[in-house]
């Protein structure tokens, strides 16, 4: 007998969904209805099962030396800042530390280098 269907996502075998394994099938599905897909909300590390569950940015401070970037994290996500001079080839910021605020919220802080740059933080597992 197959597993039952829920709402469009593979039951386990607890009973709860698996939104992140149907991700392969159905990312371009928004199952907790926010109106971001579920391949979006993987790539921000947000939860496909909670429409509330949004990557906020809280704050972005830079000035001759460093930057500074303030923003809601969930648990067991790993956060890095990536810069790009023409939002291409995008590299990882060694100089980057990230610190865990509480209370859902991170910075990172990073030594500001020289020249135009774009930055973007990103998420993955843990």
């Amino acid at each position: 007998m197959g597993s039952p269907e829920l709402f469009g996502s593979a039951a386990q075998a607890d009973g709860t969904t698996d939104v992140w394994g149907d991700l392969l099938q159905h990312g371009g599905g928004d199952y907790d209805g926010d109106g971001r897909s579920n391949a979006d909300e993987l790539n921000a590390g947000t939860d496909p099962e909670v429409a509330d569950s949004e990557f906020l940015l809280r704050s972005f401070f830079a000035d001759e030396d460093v930057v500074l970037v303030t923003f809601r994290t969930f648990v067991g996500v790993t956060y890095l800042l990536e810069r790009s001079v023409y939002l291409e080839n995008w590299t990882v910021e060694s100089s980057a530390v990230f610190t865990d605020l509480g209370d859902g919220v991170g910075e990172i802080e990073a030594d500001k280098n020289d020249g135009t740059q774009f930055m973007r933080v990103t998420a993955g597992g843990d």
